[in-house]
């Protein structure tokens, strides 16, 4: 079950990187809350403690740091986001004044 597990946390993390490259906000929130779900079933599954292996541990150590990069990214795409709709919204109402 881990192995799966850890296969869906794989393909997840691809689908939040082409979700973080579309700037895909709403995909991106569904995608993270899949990614939090399995998360913690991992960790409240006891089982998984006792039978995991050293390339299990690696593996999720690779995927702590995917998701400590997809935050930063989404952090930084989502300040872009806003930052162009506002000077966008702010150019559409000038040329709304202008034209009055």
């Amino acid at each position: 079950m881990l192995h799966q597990d850890l296969n869906d946390l794989n393909k997840l993390s691809r689908k939040i990187e082409e979700a973080l490259q579309e700037t895909n906000f709403i995909e991106l929130a569904s995608l993270s809350a899949k990614l939090e779900k399995i998360v913690q079933l991992i960790t409240e599954n006891s089982g998984y403690r006792k039978n995991i292996g050293k390339s299990e541990l690696d593996t999720l150590e690779t995927l702590l740091t995917k998701v400590n990069k997809y935050q930063v990214d989404t952090e930084m795409k989502f300040k872009d986001y806003t930052l162009r709709i506002s000077k966008q919204t702010k150019m559409q109402n000038a040329y709304k004044q202008s034209r009055r």
